[in-house]
């Protein structure tokens, strides 16, 4: 059975208070541009070569506002926060 690597990101002004509540101290979070699309994140976490691979097996798509919970492929678990 594969081990899943755990990634943390946020878009917008997030406090340090909701990076503490939300993804706790034990994980690295990365703040990501405004810009930033699900293919974007298939692509940084190693799952997929290339934007286009991405888009082409579903993972392509704005962000929308709030807290998202999403596995990317068989290896890794992607947690986001996007805010205004």
């Amino acid at each position: 059975m594969a081990l899943v690597t755990e990634h943390a990101f946020t878009i917008g002004e997030v406090t340090a208070r909701d990076i503490s509540v939300l993804f706790g101290d034990d994980i690295e979070v990365i703040k990501l541009p405004e810009d930033t699309r699900w293919e974007d994140i298939a692509v940084r976490v190693g799952t997929f070569k290339s934007l286009s691979q991405a888009r082409k097996n579903g993972f392509g798509g704005d962000i929308s506002l709030g807290w998202h919970s999403r596995k990317i492929g068989k290896k890794n678990r992607v947690w986001v926060l996007k805010n205004d």
